[in-house]
């Protein structure tokens, strides 16, 4: 297999800190709309590759920004072809240790994290949600999104919660229409709690899925402002 591949980003105005990128025989790249954070990256050990979007001040524009890095949009089905994929959040400190840890486990197709609450139902994290203005401002909509996926019988509201901060992939083609479809729907919906939509559309994609607990894979997870 060859060498894994670590992406993360940052998208926004921000003079944000960036972690170290891990050493441990990967790629790592971070993706940003910002050029200023570019020298930073490389200096922390990633290659920089630029979005060309427009930087926004808004949370809302630049959350859904970054659901095009998550989602891995960038990354053609030839050039993810035997190897590990790794999307981590810019907030997570990735050691080799942790890399390492990570990619030990045994999986075949999408190995992800539970959300450190029990959250066993959509439901449940729709009401998390709303306690954020970026994600309120199109709940309502997003229920009814979710509500028309379940009346399809294909889905269902019963659902354990991940955490999309950290995953990796080693079937991106297999799992390229989920990623897909989760971008779109983010936007369509201008919703960037994209946890709602993927604990919907993730679940015909179950048998491929390496579910581990939370807390197996121990991360720091910090806004890294003071760093570098």
């Amino acid at each position: 297999m060859r060498e894994p591949l670590v992406i993360s980003c940052y998208f926004g105005d921000l003079d944000t800190g960036i972690w170290p990128a891990p050493n441990l025989r990967a790629e790592c790249v971070f993706y940003s709309n910002n050029l200023n954070l570019g020298r930073r990256a490389q200096q922390f050990g990633w290659n920089f590759k630029l979005i060309d979007v427009p930087i926004s001040s808004d949370l809302l524009i630049s959350s859904l920004q970054s659901k095009y890095v998550k989602f891995m949009q960038m990354i053609d089905c030839q050039f993810a072809e035997n190897r590990n994929v790794v999307y981590t959040d810019h907030k997570n400190l990735i050691t080799d240790d942790i890399l390492d840890q990570f990619l030990h486990q045994e999986f075949n197709g999408l190995l992800i994290r539970n959300s450190p609450l029990p959250k066993t139902d959509i439901k449940e994290e729709i009401a998390i949600a709303r306690l954020q203005n970026r994600y309120q401002f199109a709940m309502n909509e997003t229920e009814d999104w979710v509500q028309n996926q379940v009346l399809t019988g294909r889905y269902h509201f019963e659902q354990r919660i991940m955490n999309t901060g950290l995953f990796a992939v080693n079937k991106f083609r297999t799992l390229k229409p989920l990623f897909d479809t989760c971008y779109r729907t983010c936007w369509n919906l201008a919703q960037p709690e994209c946890q709602i939509i993927f604990g919907v559309l993730q679940q015909p994609y179950e048998q491929i899925t390496k579910r581990l607990n939370y807390d197996d894979i121990d991360i720091y997870n910090e806004w890294p402002s003071r760093y570098g």
